[in-house]
C-alpha cells in the first residue's frame, strides 16, 4: 500500500492505517468475504498547513426562506466568516428573483464589514438560479489559481423558477474550469436530483453518478453544523493524491467505497487486476476513510444518505481517531491448501492466501 502526491513522489505528511473487520480467518474450502477499512489522514504539519481558499457563497433568500431558515443561515454563513484566514478569498452572491452581488471577492480581513451584509440579506421574491451562479462563477474566475481552493457553495430551498437548463450550462463551465459546485438542500421542497446535477457537472462526473458534493439540511438548528462540514470540506491540505493497495495471490478486490468525509460507492474502475488505485484527487485536513465488499450496500448522499448498516466497519470510528477520509475494500479471500497459508502464490502454484 502506498501514496503518492501531485509530483509522483510519495506524499509527505499523510498516515495511513487499515482495520478489518476479523480478527482471525479459519482456513476453509470456501470463500470467504472480509472488509478492510483504511484511512488516509494528514499529520500534525500538513494539517496546519491548508491551502488558501476561493470562494463564494451562493444564498438563495427567496420569499420561501423567510423567519428561521434566513437567520439561521446568516448566523452560519457569519460563523464561517469567523473562521476564515487573512488569505482566504470570499464573495458573496444572493438571489431571489434577482440577483445581488452582496460581497465581492475580496481577502478575509474586513470581517465586520463582511457580517454587517450579510445581516442585510431580506427574504423576497422567487428562485432564479442561473444569474446567480453566473454571477457566482465570475467572482470565483478571478481568483481562480493554482495554489488556492476554489469552490462555489450554494444553498436554496426550493425549485428554480427560471431555465434549468441555463444553470447545467454554467455547471458545465465550472466544470471546464475546475470550479466544483457544493450544493446545499434546505428543508423538503428542493430538487435533488437537480442539485446533484449541478454538482456533478461541476466535477465532469458521469451524469446520474451522485459524485458530486450534495448536503441536506433538514431542520434551520442543522445548519451551523452542516456549514461547518462544508468549510472542513474545503480545507485542502494536498493534491492530486493517488492510494494503491496490492494484494496478494488469492484475494480478490469486489466493491470499493469512499466512506468519509462523503460515502460514495468509487466504482469498478478502481479495481485494476489485484490492485486497487483509488484517485483521491484533493485530500482535506481532516483526510478520508476507504471500504470495500460485494454485498456491502453504496449508500446515496443527499435525503436518502445513510452508511451501509448499524455496527458496519465502514460506519464505526475508533475512538479518539481523527475524522478522515476512508476507504472501504470488500475483499474475496480463495481458499487453499493448509501448507500454503501465509505463502506467496509463487511459492504454491498461484494460490498463496496471506492476508
Amino acid at each position: 500500500m502506498y501514496l503518492t502526491s501531485e509530483d509522483d513522489r510519495m506524499a509527505p505528511g499523510l498516515n495511513l492505517s487499515s482495520l478489518c473487520n476479523r480478527r482471525g480467518i479459519p482456513l476453509l474450502d470456501q470463500p470467504q468475504l472480509v472488509y478492510v477499512l483504511t484511512e488516509l489522514i494528514p499529520d500534525a504539519q500538513a494539517a496546519a498547513s491548508r491551502m488558501p481558499l476561493n470562494f463564494t457563497l451562493l444564498l438563495d433568500h427567496s420569499g420561501s426562506m423567510a423567519g428561521e431558515k434566513l437567520r439561521t443561515m446568516k448566523e452560519a454563513v457569519k460563523n464561517m466568516i469567523d473562521q476564515l484566514a487573512p488569505e482566504d478569498i470570499i464573495s458573496v452572491v444572493t438571489f431571489e428573483s434577482k440577483t445581488r452581488l452582496l460581497a465581492a471577492a475580496q481577502p478575509a480581513m474586513d470581517k465586520v464589514t463582511l457580517k454587517r451584509q450579510v445581516d442585510q440579506i431580506r427574504d423576497a421574491g422567487g428562485t432564479n438560479l442561473a444569474p446567480g451562479l453566473r454571477q457566482a462563477l465570475e467572482e470565483v474566475r478571478v481568483n481562480h489559481l493554482p495554489g488556492r481552493v476554489s469552490r462555489i457553495v450554494l444553498l436554496t430551498d426550493g425549485e428554480v423558477t427560471d431555465s434549468e437548463e441555463d444553470s447545467r450550462r454554467l455547471a458545465d463551465q465550472a466544470g471546464a474550469m475546475g470550479i466544483p459546485i457544493i450544493g446545499l438542500g434546505f428543508g423538503r421542497d428542493w430538487n435533488e436530483e437537480f442539485l446533484f446535477d449541478l454538482a456533478d457537472r461541476s466535477i465532469l462526473a458521469p451524469p446520474g453518478s451522485h459524485l458530486g458534493h450534495v448536503e441536506y439540511i433538514p431542520q434551520p438548528q442543522d445548519v451551523g453544523r452542516i456549514f461547518q462540514d462544508v468549510y472542513r470540506s474545503m480545507q485542502v491540505v494536498a493534491r492530486e493524491v493517488q492510494l494503491t493497495l496490492r494484494m496478494v495471490q488469492g484475494l480478490e478486490a469486489r466493491r470499493v467505497w469512499q466512506v468519509a468525509p462523503l460515502i460514495k460507492d468509487l466504482g469498478p474502475n478502481v479495481i485494476q487486476g489485484r490492485a486497487i488505485v483509488v484517485p483521491v484527487g484533493e485530500l482535506e485536513r481532516g483526510g478520508g476513510r476507504l471500504p470495500g465488499g460485494d454485498d456491502a450496500p453504496a449508500a446515496p448522499r443527499g435525503r436518502g444518505a445513510h452508511c451501509p448498516g448499524r455496527g458496519h466497519i465502514f460506519c464505526t470510528r475508533r475512538r479518539g481517531a481523527a475524522p478522515g477520509r476512508g476507504f472501504g475494500v470488500a475483499i474475496y479471500l480463495r481458499p487453499c491448501p493448509l501448507q500454503c497459508l501465509g505463502r506467496s502464490g509463487d511459492e504454491c502454484g498461484g494460490e498463496g492466501a496471506s492476508l
